[in-house]
């Protein structure tokens, strides 16, 4: 057997209860094992040198820590990815799994969504063990229950200069605004991210402060950005546009779902012509003929010339007063008569009912 038969000691995690304001990157948290830093030197000392995909150590540390393999993740520890979807994967779990990517250099995206990860501490684990991994590119964190310290504990980890992770997914997993002001202040001082996902959790138009930060920080080289199913409103989608730099990276934007309504159009309208971006998802903001009609006059102006997809769908837009000249990018509003030129937007006339369109 790889492991010995001693009793396998308890852990008592101390996590300083450390304020979003305090994350710098000198901010260390110790979590050890009685006897880890023994069995770590084990290996560095020699033994199992020929483990470099870190199968043998992920088997020594599911043994010590009497948890049970996954035979998903032995694999694929050989490959670039590793999915451990739906597995309900433990504390241990997740620290035999990061001793392993400690001596693995070919898995850059872990995929650890809907494990009911909650803020137990099996982050703590996780990042610390982590520290210093130079290859690992995309976390997909997803349908969980992180809470505030897996927020904090994976903030620490985006901080450590040696982080390089481009693609973070933290959709479904209840963040609240002080959450995210917590990762977002990180990220700040980040600069490999460039695709985040904090759609479907709580975030209000309290986060669009933070946001404008993150957006117009110097270090930001982000492309896309889901901000889908929160609760931003209108005002706050509005700021978020507004911060946006012509010269930005940005190029995709998602602000879906999130009670826009024709408040948010009008300023959306009004500084569509700061954008940089490609597309633009608006679907299901409640806007009317008006927000869209605000829209449709900005975009006629060439205020955004880089702009290819806006997407208007489930939107309160009576679809029928308009139709799109096809092969022209013109679009003409049959109650006025109106032309509306450069406008990247698309009617799908199948899709109308009852005045509830679906513009994609």
């Amino acid at each position: 057997m790889l492991g010995d038969s001693a009793e396998d000691s308890v852990m008592e995690v101390q996590v300083e209860e450390v304020g979003v304001e305090s994350i710098s990157e000198n901010d260390v948290v110790e979590v050890r094992e009685e006897n880890e830093d023994d069995d770590v030197q084990m290996f560095n000392d020699g033994n199992l040198v020929d483990d470099t995909d870190g199968k043998l150590r992920y088997l020594y540390w599911c043994e010590k820590l009497h948890t049970t393999p996954v035979s998903q993740i032995l694999k694929y520890l050989n490959g670039s990815s590793v999915p451990v979807n739906h597995y309900g994967i433990s504390r241990n779990g997740l620290r035999a799994l990061a001793h392993a990517l400690q001596v693995n250099k070919s898995v850059e995206d872990i995929s650890l969504e809907s494990n009911n990860i909650t803020d137990s501490g099996g982050l703590d684990d996780f990042f610390h063990i982590l520290s210093g991994n130079k290859t690992i590119k995309s976390v997909n964190l997803s349908s969980n229950k992180i809470g505030s310290r897996g927020c904090k504990a994976l903030s620490r980890f985006l901080l450590e200069k040696t982080c390089r992770i481009e693609e973070l997914n933290l959709s479904n997993n209840r963040l609240t605004d002080k959450s995210a002001k917590c990762i977002l202040s990180a990220l700040e001082h980040n600069t490999s991210i460039k695709s985040l996902n904090l759609s479907r959790n709580f975030l209000t138009g309290k986060s669009s402060v933070v946001l404008c930060d993150f957006l117009s920080s110097h270090n930001m080289h982000l492309q896309s950005l889901d901000l889908s199913w929160n609760t931003l409103k209108g005002r706050g989608c509005g700021d978020l546009l507004k911060s946006l730099s012509q010269d930005g990276t940005l190029n995709s934007l998602n602000l879906g779902w999130n009670g826009i309504q024709d408040e948010g159009a009008l300023l959306i309208a009004e500084f569509i012509g700061h954008l940089n971006i490609e597309e633009l998802d608006l679907n299901g903001n409640g806007i009317t003929d008006s927000g869209f009609i605000a829209i449709l006059d900005a975009l006629s102006n060439n205020d955004a010339p880089t702009l290819r997809v806006i997407r208007l769908g489930q939107n309160y837009i009576y679809e029928e007063r308009y139709s799109s000249v096809k092969e022209s990018s013109e679009f003409v509003d049959t109650a006025s008569g109106k032309v509306y030129k450069n406008a990247p937007v698309e009617i799908n006339s199948s899709t109308l009912k009852l005045g509830y369109s679906n513009l994609a």
